[in-house]
């Protein structure tokens, strides 16, 4: 069993800060004076358990239940509340546990967590759900939902018991499979269209696949021209390219031997030009190094003038950084005796700061012990604020008896005068009524006769009405069926429109012949096949026989027929047959007697084939030479014997007087001239049957629909009548039973007038009594209220004095830290002083030490520049000697590179002129590589076209065999433009018609299995929705039956009497029809709970909460005020109810009722010290 363990209340509603309810088993019982916020407990678990509707919640919006703040406490950002539920196991261990809590910020977000991690409402749902934690209809009962539950529509009242039988869930599932059912029957509908689409995509792509068919044979054709035409080209081109590479490997040689000589005389004028440039060059590196040398001895000259000047600055430093460092020793002096001096004073201040820091802590402990103390005196004084606040709820609750008990013997003594008033009323009106009743009982077996007389009527009416309803169903589905027949004929002779006259090949040449006729450029009678007639057995036999003629068309002469050959092969328009109209018929070949009278033989084909007017005489000629026998064995047989005739089968095997046999299955039997137009004739009057049966169910629908129209009419007249009589006859047995109800009622006021006025006085004594008490107990919450009030006074003043001592030493505290804060400062401005002093120091240091520096520098420079002038001196002499050697052996250089000049010009000369010559060989090579290169191109042309066309490459083009016979380019070229004007022809090709063929046959397939299985999950959805229905339909009915027979007891129970009941409305589902309740309390005939007083609605409903509570007992529930229109006997009554329940329920109840608060174990006392703020006060009870 779940139980409610604990409630923490934050920002909700009126509870400012966190406060924490605490729960126990049994009753725990929350009291306070009104409007101090008890109801918003209940309020605060409907919303952690998810209540979405800020109305249940007695708020505009869900804002709302966030502390909105009062006159000293600003509003809150968030409202929070945690419950905690324990789960027993049963058995040694710790409950098990969970926390749920619910947040709501102003911002609007919203989040919840079960255990301390964030989840959805859903989960917090489910968690509950399998805890026996669920829907809260009734497991939190607030103010005013007492008589809601009883002022309900009878539908609306059925939530209670279905959350009771546990049937919500099924009507969850019920509704997600009937949600799951609409979508796949419209999933049905759609693949149904796209399979009719689907359908008719097919029949297209077929015709497309005829034709792209057609296309790749005359591909096919072009592709081996053209191999054949590549072929020629390639061998032509290889034999060009074996004279172009004779040619140049001829002129390689001769370039070779140019190439030899010419490297000889490069070679040559290189190694004049090499020994020129390196002579050259030589004397040029004497000229720089000549120039260089008058260069370095000014530089020599500039330096020696240099450094004199250099070592008389360096004297004149050595004497200036001197001055400086003595001058910097003397304030380095200084200052280190004053950085002494300082350093003193600091290490003494600082002792003085330790000293003080060490007083300041012990007056913060001090100030420390005197706040404990002033906290410690306002818990007293808090404490005995809530002790007198719950002993002025006594006092004012006594006080409020006292008055109400006033107020009772008041009304008591107005109650006795008016009983004897109703006595004397009820005997006079007694012997009215009973004259009105006889009257009434007439009258309403009057209405009864009537209203049975209507309804034999209706129920006559409804008889014919349900026959004509299965008529119109029968005729509904009759046209249906005719509808699928139609559009079944209909396609059919579509298909054979779409085969056409093209399927044994001659449609194009038939098909243009016929448009030439059309437009007057040639002349015909018709075809051959369109007024021949045969017998159904041998058409298969006359078509094998006549093959193509039955496509041909007849002409006047055989010279028409040439000029129509012409044209077709002209305009490329295809192939055609043609048969020439023969004049008068010659004589019929006589056919042997013995074949004739053979018992397989059925006869000439002329004789059952009936042609008309000239076709006939025409045809003559081809049917009188073929015998009809029953099957090809037969044929064969008669053949042997009879060779020159001509024989056929039923099937349309042929042997021929030539010997040649001719038989096999057709592609279609359909394609056939004659069978098609058999067929389209059968499905035409087919067609016109079915169109002319539909047209008679058309007619014969409109006039039962008429009928039906005409008996629905008169049935709703009559549920007019029956209506009308129905509420006559209820406003009659109304009108009785009330005036019967009268006159019991009058007869019970009189005999129980005398018992009531014994009670009154009984009452009043009792009251009087009760009146004495109070008194006495006033007195005693006077005394101790007063009491109370002193306490509190007195605690106030010491806390008074208290606080003044406290605010004293936070002063004397505060004036001490000044001191120290003063002290530290002084320090702190010390050690900044010292440290600067500590940098002025480091500073002068440093400067010395550079001064000396620059003084020790400008001494080591006095000495190297001394040394540096007796080494420039020497240096200089030296140069001037090595300037004369360099200038000779210049001069002896600039003759030799004139000699060099002259022979590098002469072999230049050379060099020019057997460049020339190579030339020249080259640029006839180069002409050579050009045509080597052209047929390059032209190969990688041709390999190109041989992959694009043929798919292969040179190599697989050379292996082919040469083509038989000579056959020149031109005749294939011609033969390949012909070709292609053919396949330009035949316009628009759908190259990807068959794979597009293939893959909507595939997806017909594939939607037929997704419709199947769509019919499969409709069938499935609708068992599973039946299965739903029953099982609900069961639990509801059982658990009705038990809350009927529990809600009668509990009724019992609580009025001490009397009889309650719980009806199902008739006529309706038992899953969704409304539940009435009638109750009749001692002494009271069964009647609506719409007339029961107030007091006796509230305890019906209590009963029904009951009764539901022991069918499926909740872990806990909120009562808000459910007792509060309960007098004290009443209340005794629904607290044993409530005791006996505990064991199984939790049960948090909101009461003013002091009789409630008895039987509580735990109880919590809310009050409003401060405006607009909840504030909790607990008391555990034993009882």
């Amino acid at each position: 069993m779940v139980t409610l363990d604990r409630m923490e209340v934050h920002g909700f509603k009126s509870f400012y800060g966190r406060t924490l309810f605490e729960f126990r088993p049994g009753i725990t019982a929350v009291v306070g004076p009104n409007g101090c916020g008890k109801s918003n407990i209940g309020d605060a678990i409907s919303w952690v358990l998810g209540d979405q509707s800020p109305k249940s919640l007695r708020a505009d919006r869900m804002m709302d239940v966030i502390f909105n703040g009062s006159e000293g406490r600003k509003p809150l950002g968030m409202a929070e509340v945690t419950l905690r539920f324990l789960g027993a196991n049963g058995g040694p261990e710790p409950p098990q546990e969970f926390i749920v809590s619910r947040r709501l910020y102003r911002s609007g977000e919203s989040e919840y967590s079960l255990n301390g991690s964030r989840c959805r409402l859903k989960d917090i749902q489910e968690m509950l759900s399998r805890s026996n934690v669920g829907s809260h209809l009734y497991s939190v009962i607030e103010q005013g939902k007492v008589d809601l539950i009883l002022a309900s529509k009878p539908r609306d009242r059925r939530t209670l018991f279905e959350e009771a039988a546990g049937i919500l869930s099924y009507k969850a599932k019920r509704r997600l499979a009937e949600g799951k059912l609409e979508s796949a029957q419209v999933n049905l509908v759609r693949i149904h269209d796209i399979l009719l689409e689907v359908e008719k995509q097919t029949g297209s792509l077929r015709r497309q696949v005829a034709r792209a068919r057609r296309y790749q044979r005359l591909r096919e054709t072009i592709r081996a021209r053209r191999g054949i035409l590549l072929r020629a080209r390639l061998c032509d081109l290889d034999r060009e390219g074996g004279l172009s590479a004779a040619a140049r490997r001829d002129l390689a040689e001769q370039e070779a031997e140019l190439s030899a000589r010419m490297a000889r005389s490069e070679a040559e004028v290189e190694s004049l030009r090499r020994r020129f440039e390196e002579t050259e060059g030589e004397a040029r590196q004497g000229r720089d190094r000549l120039n260089e040398m008058d260069r370095e001895m000014d530089r020599t000259r500039l330096l020696l003038d240099q450094s004199g000047e250099q070592m008389e600055e360096a004297r004149r430093a050595i004497g200036r950084w001197s001055g400086e460092a003595d001058e910097i020793r003397r304030r380095l002096a200084e200052r280190e005796a004053r950085l002494s001096q300082r350093g003193a004073i600091l290490e003494e201040a600082r002792g003085s700061l330790r000293a003080l820091e060490e007083a300041l802590q012990q007056k913060e402990e001090e100030q420390r012990r005197r706040t404990e103390v002033v906290e410690l005196c306002e818990k007293d004084s808090e404490a005995s604020r809530s002790e007198l606040l719950m002993a002025l709820d006594r006092l004012s609750e006594a006080r409020s008896r006292s008055e109400r008990i006033d107020q009772d013997r008041l009304r008591q003594a107005e109650r006795r005068k008016e009983l004897e008033e109703e006595i004397l009323s009820s005997r006079e009106k007694e012997e009215q009524r009973r004259v009105e009743l006889e009257e009434m009982s007439v009258l309403v077996s009057a209405r009864a006769s009537d209203l049975e007389r209507v309804r034999r009527e209706r129920e006559a009416a409804e008889k014919a009405l349900a026959g004509e309803e299965a008529a119109l169903q029968d005729l509904v589905r009759r046209r249906e069926g005719l509808a699928g027949t139609v559009a079944q004929v209909e396609e059919r002779l579509r298909s054979l429109e779409e085969i056409g006259p093209g399927s044994n090949g001659s449609g194009q040449g038939l098909e243009s012949v016929l448009a030439m006729a059309r437009e007057g450029r040639i002349r015909i009678r018709g075809r051959v096949a369109d007024d021949v007639e045969v017998d159904p057995r041998w058409t298969a036999a006359a078509e094998s026989a006549l093959k193509e003629v039955l496509t041909a068309v007849l002409v006047e002469s055989p010279g028409e027929a040439v000029s129509g050959i012409r044209r077709l092969r002209e305009e490329a328009g295809g192939r055609c047959g043609f048969l020439a109209v023969s004049g008068e018929a010659g004589p019929r070949p006589e056919v042997p007697a013995d074949l004739l009278s053979d018992p397989r033989v059925a006869g000439r084909l002329s004789d059952r084939v009936r042609p008309e007017g000239v076709r006939g005489e025409t045809l003559r000629g081809y049917l009188d030479g073929i015998i009809l026998t029953e099957d090809l064995d037969a044929a064969l047989d008669l053949h042997r014997r009879h060779p020159g005739w001509n024989f056929v089968t039923p099937e349309g095997d042929l042997v021929l007087a030539g010997g040649l046999i001719q038989g096999g299955a057709a592609e279609s039997p359909e394609k056939g001239i004659l069978t098609r137009r058999r067929i389209r004739e059968e499905q035409s009057r087919r067609l016109l049957e079915v169109r002319e049966e539909r047209e008679r169910l058309d007619a014969e629908q409109e006039t039962r629909e008429a009928s039906r129209r005409a008996l629905l009419e008169r049935i709703g007249e009559m549920e007019e009548r029956i209506r009308e009589k129905g509420l006559e006859k209820v406003e009659a047995s109304v009108r009785l039973d009330q005036r019967r109800e009268e006159s019991e009622r009058a007869a019970r006021t009189l005999a129980l007038a005398a018992l009531e006025r014994q009670r009154l006085e009984t009452e009043s004594a009792d009251l009087a009594a009760e009146r004495e008490h109070l008194a006495g107990v006033l007195l005693e919450a006077e005394a101790r209220r007063r009491e109370l009030e002193e306490r509190i006074r007195q605690a106030a003043e010491s806390l008074s004095s208290r606080r003044e001592e406290m605010a004293a030493g936070a002063e004397s505290l505060g004036e001490f830290r000044s001191r120290f804060a003063v002290e530290r400062e002084k320090i702190r401005a010390g050690e900044e002083e010292v440290s600067a002093v500590r940098e002025a120091v480091a500073e002068e240091r440093s400067r010395l030490e550079r001064a000396e520096r620059e003084a020790g520098s400008a001494t080591d420079q006095v000495r190297s520049l001394d040394a540096a002038l007796v080494s420039l001196s020497g240096s200089l002499e030296r140069g001037r000697e090595e300037r004369g050697g360099m200038a000779a052996r210049l001069e002896g250089l600039e003759k030799e590179v004139a000699l060099l000049k002259t022979a590098l010009l002469d072999a230049e000369r050379d060099e020019k002129t057997a460049r020339a010559s190579l030339e020249e060989l080259r640029g006839r090579i180069s002409e050579h590589e050009i045509v080597s290169a052209r047929l390059d191109v032209e190969l990688r042309h041709l390999e190109s076209s041989c992959r694009e066309e043929l798919g292969t490459d040179l190599e697989g083009l050379r292996a082919q065999p040469a083509p038989e016979g000579e056959i020149s380019s031109a005749d294939l070229e011609r033969e390949v433009g012909d070709l292609k004007a053919r396949l330009e022809k035949l316009g628009a090709v759908n190259q990807e018609a068959l794979e597009q063929y293939q893959e909507m046959e595939g997806r017909y397939t594939f939607l037929a299995k997704q419709k199947k299985d769509l019919e499969d999950s409709i069938e499935s959805l609708n068992d599973t929705i039946r299965k739903i229905n029953r099982t609900s339909r069961e639990k509801f009915l059982e658990a009705f039956q038990q809350i009927q027979e529990t809600f009668n007891q509990s009724f019992r129970t609580l009025f001490g009497g009397g009889k309650a009941e719980l009806r199902l409305l008739e006529d309706e589902d038992v899953l969704e029809c409304g539940i009435e309740i009638t109750a009749s309390p001692p002494g009271k005939r069964l009647q609506s709970i719409s007339l029961l007083s107030g007091g006796e609605k509230a305890m019906t409903a209590v009963a029904l909460l009951f009764a539901l509570f022991r069918y499926r007992p909740s872990p806990f529930c909120v009562l808000d005020e459910v007792d509060a229109p309960l007098d004290e006997a009443n209340v005794g009554r629904f607290t044993r109810m409530l005791q006996d329940l505990t064991p199984e329920t939790q049960f948090i109840l909101i009461t003013h009722n002091r009789r409630s608060m008895e039987v509580a174990d735990l109880l919590y006392g809310i009050t409003m010290e401060e405006p607009g703020i909840s504030k909790v006060v607990s008391m555990r009870l034993e009882n």
